[in-house]
């Protein structure tokens, strides 16, 4: 598991994997800098990115959260390296981005944050009532104000998301996690005219 931040509500999220690194990070988190670090992501990420004000926006939605992923260097510095925007509806997630910062490309970092990213919801049918949560540090705007513990619900029955037709590395991804195609919308995108693929993975199968 890595160590990542959930953003939602103008808070930071504190996910750890235990490790020896993850207590300086977690000292130095707030939600701006972290915000930033999106930002920043996002803009080497894509072409019609997102600005900062705007990430914040949508942020203030109460369904709408993004996670920031983190790996040690040869140094042993901590930096982010991937993220993920989604929006929780219900019992189902809805993957509206996807990035990993371009030094990493090509060495399967965007497999392995992906898998780590579904593999964090709970595979359970929603008539069940121990549906589990996981327990996170919440650090807010501001660094100087107290951490409290925020309960996360990690229960939905599936992960859905659209990509471009022609989008091959993000379509390889996607499968090798379990994604499967489900449907097209042709010329869904307004620069290029290619459809949209869209794609689901269920959590728990379907009676």
């Amino acid at each position: 598991m890595f160590n990542s931040v959930l953003l939602n509500g103008r808070s930071c999220l504190w996910r750890s994997n235990g490790g020896p690194e993850s207590s300086n990070l977690k000292k130095s988190l707030n939600y701006d800098e972290s915000l930033n670090q999106l930002a920043e992501l996002e803009r080497l990420c894509f072409s019609d990115f997102w600005p900062k004000n705007e990430l914040a926006a949508m942020l203030d939605l109460p369904y709408s959260f993004a996670q920031i992923f983190y790996a040690s260097t040869s140094g042993e510095k901590i930096v982010p390296i991937g993220y993920v925007i989604y929006w929780q509806v219900v019992d189902e997630v809805q993957l509206h981005r996807f990035g990993i910062h371009p030094e990493r490309r090509g060495c399967g970092s965007g497999k392995v944050i992906l898998a780590d990213f579904c593999g964090q919801w709970c595979e359970i049918s929603p008539g069940k009532s121990d549906a589990s949560s996981i327990s996170l540090q919440t650090s807010t705007r501001s660094s100087s104000q107290s951490e409290a513990n925020y309960t996360f619900n990690n229960f939905c029955s599936k992960i859905t998301l659209e990509v471009r037709e022609n989008n091959a590395p993000a379509l390889a991804v996607y499968r090798a996690v379990g994604f499967e195609e489900v449907g097209r919308r042709p010329n869904y995108y307004h620069d290029t005219h290619e459809a949209a693929v869209l794609m689901d993975k269920c959590i728990f199968p379907h009676e």
